[in-house]
């Protein structure tokens, strides 16, 4: 009997502590001057990665606390569309832009040293960069030329194609 009352004694202490909810608090975020401003990454340090119309076009952007930079001010990319989408503690940035050739090309910026990125897929016509973890993996979508989507993942120079099968 003693032991029956031990368990439900935990079980009750557990119980209140497994329903003990996080709290968030929401910011909103609009970069002064901007009529669009769309986050689209966040690492552990807050730093926001996105894209936003300060400049005329679409630009990249980085924001830390009031820190705010312009990734492709001066045209970089050499396009008046560019995208961040993932960043990670590092602070690797990893997103998109539109070539003067008229297709989607990827961007890594790492250490102040942007590298464009395109998967070296026959098909290929585009590709979009999405997400960079703290090890360097990147996962993105590359479009063919019937501009179907495909995932891929990069690591250590290697490309993986996602594949989906469904379920029936």
């Amino acid at each position: 009997m003693n032991v029956a009352v031990e368990i439900m004694t935990s079980c009750l202490l557990l119980s209140s502590v497994v329903t003990a909810q996080a709290t968030y608090e929401f910011k909103s975020f609009q970069h002064p001057g901007a009529t669009v401003t769309r986050v689209l990454g966040l690492n552990g340090q807050g730093q926001l990665v996105g894209m936003d119309d300060v400049i005329r076009g679409r630009h990249a952007f980085l924001a830390a606390g009031d820190n705010y930079v312009s990734l492709d001010r001066l045209g970089i990319l050499g396009t008046h569309t560019s995208f961040d989408r993932g960043i990670n503690n590092q602070g690797d940035i990893v997103g998109g832009y539109a070539g003067s050739d008229g297709k989607e090309h990827g961007f890594i910026l790492r250490e102040a040293n942007v590298s464009k990125f395109d998967v070296p897929f026959p098909d290929a016509v585009g590709t979009q960069l999405n997400a960079i973890n703290d090890s360097g993996v990147i996962v993105g979508v590359w479009v063919d030329r019937a501009f179907k989507g495909h995932g891929f993942i990069y690591e250590n120079g290697n490309f993986f194609q996602l594949a989906v099968s469904r379920i029936a």
